[in-house]
């Protein structure tokens, strides 16, 4: 047996905005309870978002990763980072 429910486009629209919004809480949450400090540098951004340094480094040069730039080095914000992710999951 097949159920088919129809819901009005606003409805929609609201839930995929809760459920962002609710993801996007739970990551910063979890963000702040790690073992990763708020800011670190770019090997360790690669491996918290679990890549080499090598492949970060490309990352970096094809994509608008944020970063903060002080005397010639990177620093990234974790909660930030996870935004950014986010942003560029495939949803």
């Amino acid at each position: 047996m097949q159920l088919n429910v129809s819901l009005p486009d606003s409805f929609s629209e609201e839930l995929q905005e809760t459920v962002t919004r609710t993801v996007e809480e739970t990551i910063a949450k979890m963000s702040n309870n790690s073992s990763y400090p708020a800011w670190f540098d770019k090997g360790t951004a690669a491996k918290f978002i679990g890549v080499s340094r090598v492949t970060f480094d490309k990352i970096l040069k094809k994509y608008d990763v944020p970063y903060t730039m002080l005397n010639g080095s990177y620093f990234f914000n974790k909660v930030e980072l996870n935004k950014w992710l986010l942003d560029h999951s495939n949803k």
